[in-house]
């Protein structure tokens, strides 16, 4: 993303943007990397003295304490004079470094970029209020004004109140544009394709199902439950991961991906694939080069400079007509407008992710009616995961940071104990 803003800045401004942390690769010169924690703090401490107008850098830079003690300096001398951070809604939890150190730089002019400023619950604009200046009361009270709690020694977030008062304040330090305001963009469908697993592979689940299903006291006693499940998502998706005799493709979620991408290349469209887990992608990466295609691919162990040059390739090289990532690393901020075809391999645990990276396609830029395609095993591990973000629970992020009442309610869901 950090490339992608350069690129930004460099098209709609004659002014010049600079990455934090640039470094000459080799003893040419000619090539560059993205640099330390270190090397980013000695940028921001000789800003006065650069020729950039504008300094970009990774949103986890706020982690780093050198950095942002370099930044509240700038600040303060008046080099800094406006932050923008994109993406603002990962900075909502107070008590995380990452939104501590983003309330500390205290700019004159701040602006915050997101499509979805709430993604579970109204205390998510908490933090950003307190950031952009906003006279907020203790998290506390803001608890109390605004959510109903139930369920469990009523510490659950069973729904939601006031939100009127809330919807009226937020109007008054936001400024919303919906994409139908704004944009004149195409069509977009979503559709599902439900189907049953191959006879090996639903004789596999069972069996993983029933293990599980066998120490279930010990996995909802553990400090993350839902990580103890991993191999029935694994069966759903990738089986061989799970059992290394299994025939290496014999998965009924993998031949309806390989009818759409023979389709679409056939017809000399382009494809965007988003997975969830890391050795989902990887697996699907071997079976697509077995079957002679040559994706590229996003996603965090991929170096930044390859990154980038593999979304140029995907938007200009005709030949280059298949990218594959995960929602965490291609699901924000990069361009994939030449394709106008997304599949949705696995689901993210909320909407807003989905949405996000959805929008990679149906943005500026796009030409033709996008078409989502989600693949969904019936009565798995996948089809909990459906529900959950077509209902739009409050679930992703507890699930995420750990919320063991939470985690055992959709692990005993999956184990079949409900």
């Amino acid at each position: 993303m950090q490339y992608n803003w350069l690129n930004e800045v460099k098209k709609h401004t004659d002014l010049v943007g600079y990455i934090l942390g640039t470094r000459a690769v080799g003893k040419s010169g000619l090539q560059t990397k993205i640099g330390s924690g270190k090397d980013k703090a000695d940028d921001v401490a000789r800003l006065h003295k650069m020729t950039a107008q504008v300094v970009i850098t990774n949103i986890e830079s706020l982690r780093n304490d050198a950095i942002v003690g370099e930044l509240i300096k700038q600040v303060k001398d008046g080099v800094l004079g406006m932050t923008v951070v994109d993406e603002v809604h990962k900075c909502k939890n107070s008590k995380a470094k990452q939104t501590k150190g983003l309330l500390s730089i205290d700019t004159h002019y701040k602006l915050g970029l997101t499509g979805t400023p709430i993604v579970n619950s109204p205390v998510d604009l908490f933090a950003m209020m307190q950031w952009l200046g906003r006279t907020v009361p203790p998290k506390s009270y803001f608890e109390a004004k605004y959510l109903l709690k139930g369920g469990f020694q009523d510490k659950e977030i069973v729904g939601f109140k006031n939100v009127e008062d809330l919807s009226h304040d937020l109007a008054c330090w936001s400024l919303r544009r919906t994409k139908d305001e704004c944009l004149d963009l195409p069509e977009k469908t979503v559709q599902t394709i439900h189907f049953d697993m191959l006879p090996e592979q639903s004789k596999l689940y069972k069996e993983v199902q029933k293990d599980l299903r066998e120490r279930s006291e010990e996995i909802l006693a553990s400090a993350s439950p839902m990580g103890q499940l991993v191999a029935l998502k694994k069966v759903t998706g990738c089986p061989p991961r799970v059992l290394e005799t299994y025939p290496p493709e014999a998965c009924a979620k993998l031949e309806a991906l390989m009818d759409i991408v023979e389709e679409c290349t056939q017809s000399g469209q382009k494809v965007v694939i988003f997975c969830y887990h890391v050795f989902t992608l990887e697996y699907l990466n071997w079976v697509l080069r077995k079957h002679k295609y040559n994706p590229a691919l996003i996603y965090g162990a991929i170096n930044p400079e390859v990154r980038e040059a593999n979304v140029n390739a995907f938007q200009t090289i005709p030949e280059c007509n298949i990218i594959l990532g995960n929602y965490q690393t291609m699901g924000t901020g990069l361009n994939l407008t030449a394709s106008s075809t997304i599949v949705e391999y696995e689901l993210p645990w909320t909407s807003a992710d989905e949405i996000q990276a959805q929008d990679r396609c149906h943005r500026i830029g796009q030409h033709h009616p996008v078409n989502v395609i989600r693949l969904v095993t019936n009565q798995s591990y996948d089809a909990i995961n459906e529900e959950i973000v077509d209902n739009k629970e409050a679930l992703s992020e507890s699930i995420i940071n750990g919320d063991q009442t939470l985690q055992k309610k959709i692990v005993s869901k999956i184990l079949g104990l409900l």
